[in-house]
């Protein structure tokens, strides 16, 4: 039998925990899914806030997700979170950015925008796995496009979900000026404590190939609460270089606190 609940079927990696603490008491092995149904519309938005040491609130940034399910197996969205792009937690200066340039906005009040799409591939009791895969403007001015081919994968065990979510970003414009090839790879451990109350604990890798000296490999700690079965709350705390190349100043200077809010329909 499929789960088809909205719960399950949450975008965003966060969400997952919630999702199985709903389905948990639900007697029998359980399909799973990691596109929306068809038909089905979810909006999200991040409030992601700096609390770096000598940037504290700069920046700050409202990062608005909006994804709708084509049919089961395809998940269309409009994606301005770093979250909704990558599946990494605790990314900061998405979507509007109200801090300004001096601030900590790199590229001012707007600069990013990504076209993703999601198609589940695979979908057993106990694992699900789908592609990933868009368009995304990492900036304006200059103009710059990247490409992104993905994967997610779960795994699940009652309460207990793993989930893995690579993704390689392949520069297409503005390849002259460091619009390279960049990989992202989280992997998130979710735990739902009570049907509305989920945690999770994420580790996750950015790698850019041209420029390794700014590796970083980060930490997250996180928890959601369930509203009512379509309103979502939830908060996580990066340290997003707990450890990096030569060129990033790691450890736990470089904090990020990201608030969120999600409605399905």
């Amino acid at each position: 039998m499929r789960k088809t609940g909205i719960g399950l079927a949450l975008v965003a990696t966060m969400y997952s925990a919630g999702a199985v603490a709903q389905e948990a008491t639900v007697p029998g092995p359980e399909e799973q899914q990691l596109t929306l149904p068809g038909g089905k519309l979810f909006v999200e938005a991040f409030l992601e806030l700096s609390l770096s040491k000598d940037a504290v609130f700069k920046p700050v940034s409202l990062a608005p997700d909006v994804w709708y399910g084509i049919n089961d197996d395809l998940t269309l969205g409009l994606v301005h979170s770093g979250r909704g792009a990558t599946g990494v937690f605790g990314s900061y200066g998405d979507g509007v950015c109200f801090t300004g340039k001096d601030n900590g906005c790199v590229g001012g009040i707007y600069d990013n925008v990504g076209l993703d799409a999601r198609y589940q591939l695979l979908r057993k009791v106990g694992i699900s796995l789908a592609g990933d895969g868009g368009l995304y403007v990492n900036s304006f001015d200059p103009f710059q496009l990247a490409l992104k081919l993905g994967a997610i994968a779960r795994f699940s065990k009652g309460a207990l979900s793993f989930e893995v979510d690579p993704s390689l970003f392949f520069g297409v414009t503005k390849r002259d000026t460091g619009n390279k090839e960049v990989l992202t790879a989280p992997a998130t451990f979710l735990y739902a404590i009570t049907p509305k109350v989920g945690v999770a604990a994420q580790l996750a890798l950015y790698l850019p190939f041209q420029y390794t000296e700014l590796t970083m490999f980060g930490l997250s700690v996180g928890a959601q609460y369930f509203i009512t079965d379509q309103l979502i709350l939830d908060a996580a705390f990066s340290l997003p270089a707990m450890v990096g190349g030569e060129a990033v100043p790691d450890g736990v200077d470089m904090r990020t606190l990201t608030l969120g809010v999600a409605y399905a329909f």
